[in-house]
């Protein structure tokens, strides 16, 4: 056993502890300050083992307990720590973990438990093979994806209905196996919810949120990568509705870089008298002094105000202009004006006027700010407030239109059947040919040629033109053959194109956050990709090519985004006897996808539909695996 004490680290106080089976092994331990609120524990490791992260406030022996486990693709670990989430903690690091527990488990937050906001999901995975990545389901649908270091996700919950959720996870191995997590139950309660938030946008970014809190008023806040807020945008809402939309410019209208990660703050605070008067010097015709608020029976805020121009019936007035404004279903919870008072010059009068009537009449009108030096309103309710807020990180996509197609395959499959993956490729491409004819937009199969793929020279040439930056318009794929773990390359072990680094030519790659899900970059995506071949649905390469798994094909087209597909599988594909049905399964599929060349409107869930027709039972023995839009045709 080999202990290291570490000094205080801002507030946090870490010891490490790494217990080695080999006593012969040399293990290099580091922690780092990366920020105020961040450090970095890093060590060396086994590639692909995982170790396990203890973590207490105190060195009690029953006090410890699994913070997360550890692994690494390299043999460097690295794990992120928020001070914030644990000001003050000692940790210890076991190496190997230990094997009497769950292969793989949810440590925190504990079943049943109730959350609000961004959590922590700590996860724990102890299986016999290397670990290359862990997944989180919530509901059944992946949320996150983790490849290396710590296994903890965070996730936003304000981006999904209250009430109940499952939550379990899954750890992919070497041996192409996911192994799963009992479930646990957790119940979502968050008064403000965006439940539409997409993670890319090209034109404009939609923004729906609902919110419990109601009367409110409602900020959006638009920051970039420096911290530096550049767009602001104010509302208010009777109903806890809130659309809007961000298209991308700051507060000067001055469009702001493309090709950037943003991040989108939406807060709502309850309109109250005090509060709402006091957050700005509101100007008004009104020049009137509060003097009390109220709730009315509908929960909205009323407030009486004392006008001391001399004559009630100018008061009057001033509040119908703003009354007029108010839309139907606010003047249903807003009671109506009493009689007109007398035209008297000489007497001063009080005006019960509404939160919504008074936000329009600091945007309608100018003059005298309200004075709320004396006798300042104070809620009947009391003082406390009640406010929420969600956010999301967002990427604006640059433009891209329709591109040519690569072919591929792998060319040791001939002594099974490559006369037969020969045959269906050529009459992939001639009918993809056919229809660019009808589509143009430079759709034609890239340079004519199906690759066959036999050598690591071929396997490199394919992956300078699947990255091609001139004329940069290759935006589909599709390749028959070996699938390698977890998406960490395909073709055989020796002959492949790594997800990781095809994506980093690409420009396609997931942003880790602290404060939220993941973000997916994309430079180059692809409108359609299938990889044919084993496990091929499982890890990163939806990502790679710009085809997140983590947002919907809804969520897609609500940011205006451009439509985009991938198909793989999550199982091994058998290849056993020439014309072995998988094959058969997706010739089928590209003959009704593509037809003869001259229908473009075909969907890609009903050529999927035909060809599981024709073939029963195939995407429920592979676990055919869809991302993206499941309504996308050739035309779009």
């Amino acid at each position: 056993m080999k202990t290291l004490t570490l000094k205080t680290l801002s507030s946090f106080c870490v010891c490490l502890i790494l217990i080695a089976a080999n006593t012969h092994a040399t293990f290099k331990l580091n922690v780092a300050n990366v920020s105020q609120s961040m450090i970095q524990i890093n060590w060396t490791n086994q590639v692909g083992t995982s170790y396990r992260l203890w973590s207490t406030e105190s060195l009690a022996p029953s006090a410890w307990t699994p913070w997360a486990d550890a692994f690494s693709e390299d043999t460097n670990v690295l794990v992120s720590v928020s001070t914030t989430e644990l000001p003050t903690a000692f940790f210890r690091v076991e190496i190997p973990t230990n094997g009497s527990l769950p292969a793989v488990q949810i440590f925190s937050p504990t079943d049943n438990q109730t959350v609000t906001g961004e959590i922590a999901v700590g996860v724990g995975a102890q299986i016999t093979n290397q670990l290359l990545g862990a997944n989180l389901y919530l509901d059944d649908a992946l949320v996150g994806f983790i490849d290396s270091g710590g296994i903890r996700f965070n996730l936003d919950t304000s981006h999904f209905a209250n009430g109940s959720h499952t939550l379990y996870a899954g750890a992919v191995d070497t041996a192409n196996n996911e192994t799963l997590s009992s479930s646990i139950t957790l119940d979502f309660e968050n008064s403000v919810r965006w439940l539409d938030a997409c993670s890319m946008f090209n034109s404009f970014m939609p923004i729906d949120v609902d919110s419990d809190i109601y009367p409110a008023d409602w900020l959006v806040t638009v920051t970039d990568t420096n911290g530096t807020v550049v767009r602001s945008i104010t509302g208010s809402t009777t109903d806890g509705i809130i659309q809007t939309s961000w298209d991308g410019t700051d507060d000067n209208s001055q469009q702001l870089p493309v090709e950037n990660l943003y991040q989108i703050t939406v807060d709502v605070a309850e309109t109250s008298g005090s509060s709402m008067m006091m957050a700005s010097s509101l100007s008004s015709t009104l020049e009137a002094i509060a003097v009390s608020s109220s709730t009315n029976p509908h929960g909205a805020a009323e407030y009486t105000l004392q006008k001391p121009a001399p004559n009630p019936l100018t008061a009057y007035l001033e509040a119908v202009t703003n009354l007029s404004q108010l839309t139907p279903q606010e003047k249903f919870i807003y009671p109506p004006l009493p009689q007109p008072p007398a035209n008297n010059p000489y007497a001063t009068t009080t005006v019960k006027m509404s939160a919504r009537e008074m936000f329009l009449a600091s945007h309608n009108a100018s003059g005298t700010a309200l004075n709320m030096a004396s006798r300042a309103a104070t809620p009947n309710a009391g003082a406390a407030l009640r406010n929420g807020s969600t956010k999301d990180l967002v990427w604006w996509e640059n433009p891209w239109v329709s591109g040519q197609t690569v072919l591929a395959y792998a060319g040791d499959l001939g002594f099974i059947q490559g006369g037969y993956v020969n045959a269906t490729m050529i009459g992939v491409r001639n009918a993809i040919n056919s229809l660019n004819d009808d589509l143009g937009g430079n759709r034609g199969v890239y340079a004519n040629t199906i690759y066959k793929l036999s050598s690591a020279g071929e396997f490199s040439d394919l992956t300078s033109h699947l990255s091609e930056t001139t004329p940069n318009n290759v935006r589909t794929f599709y390749f028959y053959g070996h699938g390698n773990t977890n998406g960490n390359g395909f073709g055989t072990e020796s002959l492949v194109i790594g997800a990781r680094s095809l994506g980093a030519l690409l420009g396609n790659y997931i942003v880790p956050s602290t404060a939220g899900r993941p973000t997916l970059v994309t430079h180059h995506a692809y409108s359609f990709v299938y990889l044919d071949g084993c496990n091929t649905g499982l890890g990163i390469f939806p990502e790679t090519f710009g085809i997140p798994k983590a947002v919907t094909g809804p969520q897609l087209n609500a940011a205006g985004l451009h439509k985009r597909a991938y198909m793989g599988w999550g199982a091994e594909v058998k290849l056993s006897v020439l014309y072995d049905y998988p094959l058969e399964w997706s010739a089928k599929f590209w003959q009704i996808w593509l037809g003869d060349g001259s229908d473009s409107t075909i969907k890609l869930s009903d050529a999927v539909a035909a060809a599981e027709a024709y073939h029963p039972g195939v995407t429920n023995q592979f676990k055919l695996k869809i991302y993206g839009n499941t309504d996308l045709t050739w035309g779009d």
